[in-house]
Protein backbone atom coordinates (compact mmCIF):
# COMPACT_ATOMS: atom_id res chain seq x y z
CA UNK A 1 0.00 0.00 0.00
CA UNK A 2 1.34 3.40 -0.67
CA UNK A 3 0.37 6.99 0.06
CA UNK A 4 1.62 10.28 -1.38
CA UNK A 5 4.85 9.39 0.43
CA UNK A 6 5.84 5.91 -0.30
CA UNK A 7 5.15 2.56 0.75
CA UNK A 8 3.50 2.43 3.92
CA UNK A 9 6.59 0.29 6.04
CA UNK A 10 7.65 0.45 9.69
CA UNK A 11 10.57 2.76 9.64
CA UNK A 12 8.18 6.01 8.41
CA UNK A 13 6.89 7.99 11.19
CA UNK A 14 4.07 9.43 10.08
CA UNK A 15 2.50 5.50 9.34
CA UNK A 16 3.59 4.61 13.11
CA UNK A 17 1.65 7.76 14.45
CA UNK A 18 -1.47 6.74 12.07
CA UNK A 19 -3.61 3.97 13.45
CA UNK A 20 -4.98 3.20 10.56
CA UNK A 21 -1.93 3.56 8.33
CA UNK A 22 0.06 1.23 10.71
CA UNK A 23 -3.10 -1.26 10.52
CA UNK A 24 -2.80 -1.32 6.49
CA UNK A 25 0.97 -1.73 6.69
CA UNK A 26 1.36 -4.32 9.10
CA UNK A 27 -0.98 -6.21 7.17
CA UNK A 28 0.13 -5.08 3.29
CA UNK A 29 3.94 -4.99 3.81
CA UNK A 30 4.83 -7.69 5.82
CA UNK A 31 8.22 -8.19 3.93
CA UNK A 32 9.10 -4.85 4.51
CA UNK A 33 9.59 -3.26 1.39
CA UNK A 34 10.47 0.91 1.13
CA UNK A 35 10.26 3.39 -1.72
CA UNK A 36 7.84 4.93 -4.03
CA UNK A 37 4.84 4.19 -6.50
CA UNK A 38 7.26 2.98 -9.15
CA UNK A 39 9.25 0.66 -6.54
CA UNK A 40 5.82 -0.90 -5.26
CA UNK A 41 4.57 -1.52 -9.10
CA UNK A 42 7.76 -3.77 -9.91
CA UNK A 43 6.43 -7.34 -9.89
CA UNK A 44 3.08 -6.27 -8.75
CA UNK A 45 -0.28 -7.97 -10.71
CA UNK A 46 -2.74 -5.44 -9.20
CA UNK A 47 -2.57 -1.33 -8.17
CA UNK A 48 -5.47 0.01 -6.03
CA UNK A 49 -5.41 3.66 -6.11
CA UNK A 50 -7.28 6.23 -4.55
CA UNK A 51 -6.71 9.01 -6.54
CA UNK A 52 -6.39 7.99 -10.39
CA UNK A 53 -3.84 10.75 -11.26
CA UNK A 54 -0.70 8.64 -11.00
CA UNK A 55 -2.63 5.50 -12.77
CA UNK A 56 -3.60 8.21 -15.59
CA UNK A 57 0.07 9.22 -16.31
CA UNK A 58 0.90 5.42 -16.90
CA UNK A 59 -2.33 3.63 -18.54
CA UNK A 60 0.14 3.49 -21.55
CA UNK A 61 1.52 0.68 -19.73
CA UNK A 62 -0.99 -0.55 -17.84
CA UNK A 63 -3.54 -3.08 -18.88
CA UNK A 64 -6.48 -0.94 -18.18
CA UNK A 65 -7.36 1.14 -15.00
CA UNK A 66 -10.21 0.54 -13.26
CA UNK A 67 -12.51 1.73 -10.67
CA UNK A 68 -14.67 0.29 -7.45
CA UNK A 69 -17.48 2.41 -7.61
CA UNK A 70 -19.87 -0.05 -9.54
CA UNK A 71 -18.61 -2.21 -7.07
CA UNK A 72 -18.13 -0.58 -3.74
CA UNK A 73 -19.89 -3.00 -1.41
CA UNK A 74 -17.33 -6.07 -3.08
CA UNK A 75 -14.35 -3.93 -2.20
CA UNK A 76 -15.27 -2.70 1.25
CA UNK A 77 -16.39 -6.16 2.43
CA UNK A 78 -13.17 -7.13 0.93
CA UNK A 79 -11.29 -4.83 3.07
CA UNK A 80 -13.36 -5.17 6.47
CA UNK A 81 -12.96 -9.32 6.19
CA UNK A 82 -10.26 -9.45 5.32
CA UNK A 83 -10.69 -10.92 2.46
CA UNK A 84 -7.49 -12.68 0.49
CA UNK A 85 -8.90 -12.51 -3.00
CA UNK A 86 -11.64 -11.12 -4.74
CA UNK A 87 -14.18 -13.80 -6.74
CA UNK A 88 -16.71 -13.11 -9.04
CA UNK A 89 -19.89 -14.63 -7.35
CA UNK A 90 -19.15 -11.65 -5.23
CA UNK A 91 -20.14 -9.11 -8.10
CA UNK A 92 -22.38 -11.04 -9.04
CA UNK A 93 -24.14 -10.87 -5.17
CA UNK A 94 -23.66 -6.96 -5.41
CA UNK A 95 -25.65 -6.61 -8.75
CA UNK A 96 -28.54 -8.95 -7.24
CA UNK A 97 -28.63 -6.96 -3.93
CA UNK A 98 -28.46 -3.67 -6.14
CA UNK A 99 -31.30 -5.34 -8.56
CA UNK A 100 -33.34 -6.07 -5.63
CA UNK A 101 -32.72 -2.86 -4.18
CA UNK A 102 -33.92 -1.37 -7.06
CA UNK A 103 -37.38 -3.44 -7.74
CA UNK A 104 -38.00 -2.66 -3.65
CA UNK A 105 -37.75 1.17 -4.44
CA UNK A 106 -39.87 0.65 -7.93
CA UNK A 107 -37.33 1.72 -10.31
CA UNK A 108 -37.57 -1.87 -12.12
CA UNK A 109 -39.65 -1.94 -14.98
CA UNK A 110 -40.58 -5.83 -14.01
CA UNK A 111 -40.52 -7.59 -10.63
CA UNK A 112 -38.17 -11.02 -10.83
CA UNK A 113 -38.16 -14.01 -8.39
CA UNK A 114 -34.59 -14.89 -7.38
CA UNK A 115 -35.33 -17.92 -9.62
CA UNK A 116 -36.00 -15.81 -12.63
CA UNK A 117 -33.07 -13.51 -11.72
CA UNK A 118 -30.46 -16.16 -11.34
CA UNK A 119 -31.32 -17.72 -14.97
CA UNK A 120 -31.29 -14.12 -16.88
CA UNK A 121 -27.67 -13.94 -14.43
CA UNK A 122 -26.67 -16.80 -15.69
CA UNK A 123 -27.43 -16.82 -19.12
CA UNK A 124 -26.26 -13.04 -19.71
CA UNK A 125 -22.68 -13.21 -17.67
CA UNK A 126 -21.97 -16.91 -17.68
CA UNK A 127 -22.88 -17.80 -21.33
CA UNK A 128 -25.03 -20.63 -19.12
CA UNK A 129 -28.50 -22.02 -19.56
Amino acid sequence: MVDSKGILNADRIDVKGDKNKWGICKKTNKGGRSGNIKVTMRDSDVCIALSTSWSRHHKARMGGRYSGRFFPAVLRGALDVPATRIIDDMYVREAVAVGMKAVGQGLAERKMSIEELDAVVREKIFKVE
